[in-house]
């Protein structure tokens, strides 16, 4: 990731929740991530788009590539700005699963239009893969839980 794409990051210029970015940054601190171990996390938060009907959704083609790319050994590798994504997606499954005992009511909740959101699913916000959105969902859903 470019200083540029880190500093706009880091100043919330693209809508970045910089407390909820902060302690992502925190957990990784003195944490080495492999490829591997960050390849294995994109994998299962691919299957959780699966999952919620979004595998063909721009964040699960973004997820697909990084992935791609390290199996063919290109090395184009994770940002961690896609790192930081799949936290949120793997952190908004946890939360919807602490809310909704079915993986009916989950699906149902993430398809349903949401007044918060001004009226648009939190599926459809998710499926756009910008980190404004999936912190939107991940805030509202831990406002809930914690």
């Amino acid at each position: 990731m470019s200083d540029d794409k880190k500093n706009e990051i880091k100043q919330g210029v693209k809508g970045v929740d910089e407390d909820v970015y902060r302690a992502f940054e925190r957990s990784l601190k003195g944490k080495s991530l492999s490829s591997s171990d960050t390849q294995k996390a994109t994998r299962v938060a691919q299957n959780i788009l699966k999952k919620w009907d979004l595998e063909s959704s721009v964040l699960a083609l973004e997820f697909e590539k990084a992935c791609s790319s390290i199996d063919d050994k290109r090395e184009v590798g994770f940002t961690k700005e896609l790192v930081y994504k799949v936290s949120l997606i793997l952190g908004i499954y946890a939360d919807l699963k602490r809310l909704f005992l079915q993986d009916l009511h989950r699906l149902e909740w993430l398809k349903k239009p949401n007044e918060n959101f001004d009226k648009v699913s939190p599926k459809e916000l998710l499926g756009e893969g910008s980190i404004r959105h999936l912190e939107k969902v991940s805030l509202y859903l831990k406002s809930w839980t914690h």
